[in-house]
């Protein structure tokens, strides 16, 4: 991780070339070959997985009398390993774990003004900081703002793809409530086929379509419609599970 010193600097500097972002990409893809087993995992893994057998000894030995307040002070501080004080001995590859994960952690800050208005919100919740100005309303409704903002960046990144490999058939694992499935067949006419595991969820995922189909069915046909360019052939839901 020394090959590229103004990159390994934090990511909220200078924007990075594009050599820099490659070679930054490298040592993310690195890192998480390494360590996918902790960065990947959800809180509740701790307990089903038991994550903490899977962590070094010589990482539990320093760790295992930590209070959780201390643990989480010493692993969030930011400072050189000399400037935090520690309790015992650190060993090296846990100090340059931590180290490693905030040098290579993505800034929360927007780089500039780009994109934000002047109440320093995102430009598509301008007006309305619940609702995206971006996403046709029909897409908002029961999806709060930060999924409105994720399925609109999404789809266009799997409407580009499907551009570029001529294959507009989709299928979405783990589709929940269906919202990403929904705006992705009703919003940029792919064929999504969507896979959830949740019986309960799919059930729910299949209303908000009829209940989308409903609302396009009052819309008189005109100029918000055709603005939209919203499609009428919805998702296929199936509840099951992908073996691995």
């Amino acid at each position: 991780f020394t090959s590229q010193p103004r990159a390994m600097t934090g990511l909220s500097s200078q924007p990075l070339s594009l050599e820099e972002q490659k070679q930054l990409a490298v040592n993310i893809t690195h890192v998480l070959s390494l360590y996918g087993s902790i960065v990947d995992s959800y809180i509740i893994e701790f307990f089903t997985d038991n994550l903490w057998g899977k962590l070094p000894y010589s990482w539990q030995e320093v760790l295992t009398d930590l209070p959780s307040p201390r643990l989480a002070a010493v692993l969030l501080e930011k400072g050189k390993p000399e400037e935090v004080c520690y309790s015992v001995v650190w060993p090296l590859s846990l100090l340059a774990f931590k180290a490693t994960a905030h040098t290579l952690a993505f800034s929360r800050t927007p780089r500039g003004r780009g994109g934000m208005s002047a109440n320093g919100r995102p430009e598509e919740f301008r007006e309305n900081r619940c609702q995206s100005s971006k996403l046709n309303p029909l897409f908002r409704k029961h999806v709060k703002p930060k999924k409105q903002h994720e399925i609109q960046q999404l789809g266009k990144v799997v409407k580009k793809l499907s551009e570029i490999t001529r294959c507009d058939q989709v299928v979405d694992i783990g589709s929940g409530q269906g919202h990403l499935s929904r705006f992705l067949a009703f919003g940029l006419g792919l064929s999504v086929t969507a896979i959830e595991g949740d019986g309960r969820l799919v059930d729910m995922a299949t209303k908000f379509d009829r209940e989308l189909v409903w609302a396009l069915e009052k819309e008189q046909a005109g100029q918000a419609k055709e603005a939209w360019e919203i499609s009428l052939r919805g998702p296929s839901h199936v509840a099951g599970w992908v073996d691995p």
